[in-house]
């Protein structure tokens, strides 16, 4: 069995990204686009902040090309969820407070199971 155990910076880290997840598609759903601009636009500038702080400490790894193809899968997946949440978030007849949870709790179990 691994043993695992949480810094203060890794719940840290966790909190600013469930605010950071759970806080987005509240602004977006502020827009009152359909879900083809709000994936669009979410998707296209989300890459900004990625860029800035992942991009040069990313430029200075060397990288196999096994993992490049693992991680090109791994985004192709990314791209399919976040089109499927984007027509579910886009749908502004449904509550978030109905669709986060269950969104948050699927994938829990999914991760929990993979």
């Amino acid at each position: 069995m691994v043993k695992s155990t949480l810094s203060y910076g890794t719940i840290g880290y966790i909190v600013l990204a469930a605010i950071c997840y759970s806080g987005w598609n509240l602004v977006a759903r502020k827009a009152g686009v359909n879900q083809y601009v709000l994936i669009l636009a979410v998707c296209v500038t989300t890459l900004l902040p990625i860029l800035l702080y992942a991009g040069p400490k990313a430029m200075q790894s060397s990288v196999s090309t096994q993992a490049v193809c693992i991680l090109i899968i791994a985004g192709i997946i990314n791209g399919f969820g976040f089109i499927f949440y984007g027509q579910a978030l886009g749908n502004q007849m449904t509550d978030l407070s109905v669709l986060l949870p269950i969104l948050f709790g699927v994938m829990v179990l999914f991760s929990f199971f993979g």
